[in-house]
This record gives C-alpha cells, sequence and structure tokens, in this order.
C-alpha cells in the first residue's frame, strides 16, 4: 500500500510540476547505465524512498545470475542494497527508523531489432537483456519536522552511479533536482 501510495504521489508531483527544458528529461524512465531515478515522498512522519537504477550499476551485472561467483555477488549486492543506512544519511533530529523495505531486480528481455537512437543508449550491452534494481524503503520519523533533507552516501558505494534524477513532495513543497557524487544532498 505504501508503494501505492508513493507511486501516486509522485504521479501527481510529475503532472503538476514545472518541466523546464532539461536534458536529463527527454530520457526519464529510460534504462541508462550511470543514471537512477530517486523520488521520496514525506507524509506525517512517514518517508518513502524509491530507487530505480541498472542492475549493471547497483549488481555489476544485467543478466540473470548462472555461475556460483554470480549468484554469491548478486547475494553481496542485495544485502549492500538493504542496508538503508549505509545508502542513505537523514537528518539524526529527526529520529527515522527503517520500517518497512522491497529490494527487486527485474530482467527485461529485448530483442535485436532496436532504431538507431534506442541502439546507440545500449550499446555497451550484450543486446539481449537489460534488468533495473527497484528498491523501496519506509521510514517512521519521531521528528518528520526535524528532517530537511537527505545524502546520497550510495554513491561511494556505486562508482559506476553517476546520477539521481530525483522528485517528491514533502509538507507544503515539491522536490526536484539531480544528485551526483560530488553534489549528493538535496535539502528542503
Amino acid at each position: 500500500m505504501k508503494a501505492f501510495a508513493l507511486t501516486l504521489a509522485l504521479a501527481s508531483f510529475a503532472a503538476s510540476a514545472d518541466h523546464h527544458s532539461h536534458d536529463n528529461t527527454a530520457g526519464h524512465g529510460a534504462h541508462e547505465h550511470g543514471h537512477g531515478q530517486f523520488n521520496l515522498v514525506l507524509d506525517g512522519d512517514q518517508l518513502m524512498l524509491e530507487l530505480q537504477a541498472p542492475a549493471a550499476d547497483l549488481i555489476g551485472f544485467e543478466h540473470k545470475a548462472s555461475s556460483d561467483a554470480e549468484k554469491a555477488q548478486l547475494k553481496q549486492a542485495l544485502a549492500r542494497l538493504n542496508a538503508a543506512d549505509t545508502l542513505f544519511t537523514l537528518s539524526p533530529d529527526a529520529a527515522c527508523k527503517l520500517t518497512e523495505q522491497q529490494v527487486e531486480v527485474g530482467h527485461d528481455e529485448h530483442d535485436h531489432d532496436h532504431d538507431a537512437a534506442h541502439e546507440q543508449d545500449h550499446d555497451d550491452h550484450d543486446g539481449h537483456e537489460h534488468a533495473d534494481v527497484h528498491a523501496t524503503y519506509t521510514f517512521t520519523c519521531a521528528k518528520p519536522d526535524a528532517l530537511k533533507g537527505i545524502t546520497a552516501t550510495l554513491f561511494g558505494l556505486y562508482p559506476t552511479l553517476q546520477r539521481l534524477t530525483v522528485q517528491g513532495i514533502v509538507p507544503g513543497n515539491q522536490v526536484a533536482g539531480e544528485l551526483t557524487p560530488s553534489d549528493n544532498t538535496l535539502s528542503w
């Protein structure tokens, strides 16, 4: 239900947001290595975060794990993604505690008939399969008014992840931007 609330809130945000001409909005939602999506909603004492990024950036490969080494790498990557406190830093004054999380890896099989523009974006792939990691994290905050931003510390763990496009809804405000390894804090 919380994932639905996050999706509904962000759909509303996207519909009402004033989209200026930015290069990064043209491919919003597309599978692009090094680029993920980060959504957030602060509703009452609940902070809901959603992260979506290519598996190549968060796991190290996109195909289904087949060898023992790949299965071990996937297991380690999922354990890291389930450690939300290593991915994001919230203001300690807000006293937020992780109450729910879900991490999934989805594979999307593609055929070889890509158009030229699509093929250009995917020339590093084997042409067969793309996978994204989709993770949701819900925090309950004892003092949500003290939460005035979030720092994405996950860049230190995932060096190929170079930017996160952010959109969110916080009390009385909508937030949007881009986080990078050198500019990894979103304030509101």
